[in-house]
């Protein structure tokens, strides 16, 4: 069930990892990033942290779609 609440907003920290092909990324570093990212920053309350893998690709597809969300893309 979704409900729209505009006075108790929710937001979504996605995060997108980048590795080279050759190197070795074990499947629980998505979720230590996470956690490790939510302990440290300071966030509002009701702050999902997420970081983009094989199986969050409709969660990325579903937040690009959103009206008004932002996206911030770093430079190499």
């Amino acid at each position: 069930m979704t409900y729209h609440a505009p006075d108790r907003p929710f937001y979504v920290l996605g995060i997108s990892q980048c590795a080279a092909w050759w190197s070795f990324v074990s499947e629980g570093s998505g979720t230590y990033l996470a956690r490790k990212l939510a302990e440290d920053l300071e966030l509002p309350a009701g702050t999902l942290v997420v970081v983009f893998d094989k199986k969050r690709k409709w969660l990325r597809r579903a937040l690009k779609k959103v009206a008004n969300s932002e996206v911030y893309r770093r430079t190499r």
